[in-house]
């Protein structure tokens, strides 16, 4: 209901911007994705879910027998198979470009399962080596896969369709030191390359080298370009220094790094030249008491994460006012605060609200907060006509009127509070809990369901419904209890200003014939006439009706397209003869 402000979720990368919103809320129970390897097809295909057998975890109810899962991007649940396979621990899944999902365990092996968790035959296994040797890790793209092994050594499968295994090129030193290894892998995608093959990248020690079938080639960075910049050196590569993590974006062109002292690196993957680089270590400006310099650098950075890191900070360490003033002017982190204390922190967000002038914020809040307090009967206790929740209708309606831009927000919520109120004086008068939280229409049809008139036509007059509405409403409602006398006599109190099409609907959807014929007639649109009497098969009338209607006989053109294919036409063949 509240005018949330997006900005946070958006997030810039090079130049463009991208944002992660959340769609809707998993219906699977109980799966915690921290205990669990997880794959996740494209495009919002299924999930396939398994406990991680390399973590030690608490198994609660659950059953010691390890599980494959599939669910639907929604969580639902598709299919489950008892996990039982040999060759040692699972050590990465993936599904392939035609939701095969690709399971590769420590000795090389290769199961694979379709979306129903039916193993597909025959199994493959990545070679000899990776068999003596044992897989440690694997990295996945689109329809192919690449395996280190114990050894350093490292093979590769680069269509799923085929599967085909081959040995990619050493990296130096890695097969002879045992105790050298890689702090990570990346792939870069055969589509992405000048060599039409896969590329894989090997972080060792301070190098990162490009690995494919025929070489294994260092990288050397260029500087970054720009005065200010922090690091000036002839060979800029050797002072990135171990890397910990790094990914190759998805059309190829960057490679991010993760360093092992915590800067974020972005590197031209043809140029290799230094695109970005955040060394701003936050955390150190926070230990040094620098909010200030630390929340600037934090959301230049773009990082949500480190932004909120400083936000939490600050918010402990300053007096309200004072943080509201230094997130206020930062974008950024005024709208990752708004949006983190919308849930969690409405009070404090309120005070935030007034402190900035921002009225209507704070007249949205109390509204929601009527409509969450709606949800726990228990909290909506108290007397029915100046409950918790129509205060705080009230409040929020005051709060709006004091600005010129949300009149109608004004004037919706005192309406809101008025029928709250109304809706209470029903249900303790009728002592059945059917009122609060319904529309003025089903108000009014509930209470002519109920026979009690008078408050329907008090609702009627409190909010201005229309004659034309009211009709409509009370003839469905005297339709639904099946009060024909009195459907009838509503009928002749004066002449509907709906016409007499709502008496005829009513009665055909209640499947009233005999009642619907006492309005048929009276429609004065020879068209809808006879649409009425076809409605309830009396086919003679509704030809008859057809033929009188000023429509160029499309009515009855069709109605003997309709009732040509059954024994009905006989009884319409003389009124169809002057059709051509």
């Amino acid at each position: 209901m509240a005018n949330v402000s997006v900005a946070a979720e958006w997030q810039l990368l090079y130049n463009r911007y991208y944002r992660k919103p959340e769609i809707y809320q998993m219906r699977w129970k109980h799966v915690d994705l921290s205990r669990n390897k997880v794959a996740c097809a494209s495009f919002g295909g299924p999930i396939a879910v398994i406990r991680d057998d390399s973590k030690i975890v608490q198994l609660y109810a659950e059953s010691a027998l390890r599980k494959l899962r599939i669910f639907n991007s929604a969580g639902v649940l598709l299919s489950e198979t008892v996990w039982k396979h040999p060759g040692g621990r699972l050590i990465g899944m993936s599904w392939s470009d035609d939701q095969t999902l690709i399971s590769i365990v420590q000795d090389g092996t290769i199961y694979r399962y379709n979306i129903h968790a039916e193993l597909i035959q025959p199994n493959v296994t990545m070679g000899k080596e990776c068999f003596e040797q044992n897989v440690v890790e694997c990295v996945f793209w689109g329809n192919g896969v690449v395996c280190l092994t114990e050894g350093g050594q490292l093979f590769c499968i680069s269509d799923f369709k085929t599967m085909k295994p081959y040995k990619l090129a050493d990296v130096p030193g890695l097969t002879e030191d045992d105790m050298l290894q890689p702090t990570c892998l990346a792939v870069r995608e055969p589509q992405y390359t000048m060599s039409g093959n896969v590329e894989v990248l090997v972080a060792v020690g301070d190098e990162i080298y490009v690995v494919d079938e025929d070489e294994a080639q260092s990288i050397r960075f260029d500087e970054p370009s720009g005065e200010d910049s922090e690091m000036q050196n002839d060979d800029y590569g050797n002072l990135i220094g171990p890397v910990q993590k790094m990914i190759v974006s998805p059309n190829g062109k960057f490679l991010t790094l993760f360093t092992h002292d915590g800067r974020v690196v972005v590197v031209g993957m043809e140029s290799k030249q230094i695109a970005i680089d955040y060394s701003c270590e936050v955390p150190l400006l926070l230990s040094i008491g620098e909010e200030d310099t630390a929340l600037v650098k934090a959301t230049e950075s773009g990082d949500t994460d480190l932004v909120y890191l400083v936000i939490f900070h600050i918010w402990q360490k300053r007096p309200p006012l004072e943080f509201f003033a230094m997130i206020q002017g930062r974008v950024l982190a005024r709208d990752l605060f708004v949006a983190y204390a919308r849930c969690h922190k409405q009070e404090f967000l309120k005070d935030f609200f007034l402190s900035t002038g921002q009225i209507h914020e704070v007249a949205f809040l109390l509204w929601k907060e009527s409509w969450d307090m709606g949800k726990n009967p228990m909290a909506s206790k108290g007397s029915p006509l100046h409950g918790p929740r129509i205060k705080l209708i009230e409040k929020a309606s005051n709060l709006f009127s004091q600005t010129k831009e949300h009149t109608f927000e004004s004037k919706a919520a005192e309406e809101h509070a008025k029928l709250l109120r109304i809706q209470h004086e029903l249900e303790a008068s009728t002592k059945q809990a059917i009122f609060v939280d319904s529309s003025i229409n089903d108000t009014i049809r509930t209470c002519i369901v109920l026979r009690n008139n008078r408050a329907a036509a008090k609702v009627k007059s409190e909010f201005k419904v229309s004659d034309k509405r009211w009709y409509w409403l009370k003839t469905f409602a005297l339709a639904t209890i099946k009060d024909w006398e009195a459907l009838e006599k509503f009928s002749k109190e004066k002449r509907p200003p709906t016409g007499f099409r709502p008496f005829v609907e009513a009665c055909i959807d209640a499947d009233e014939k005999a009642e619907a014929l006492k309005y048929i007639p009276k429609l004065s649109d020879l068209v809808e006439r006879g649409e009425a009497y076809a409605r309830i098969g009396m086919a003679k009338e509704a030809a008859d009706a057809a033929a009188q209607a000023n429509d160029g006989g499309e009515l009855l053109e069709r109605f003997r397209k309709t009732f040509s294919q059954n024994a009905i036409f006989d009884t319409l063949k003389m009124p169809f003869q002057g059709v051509s």
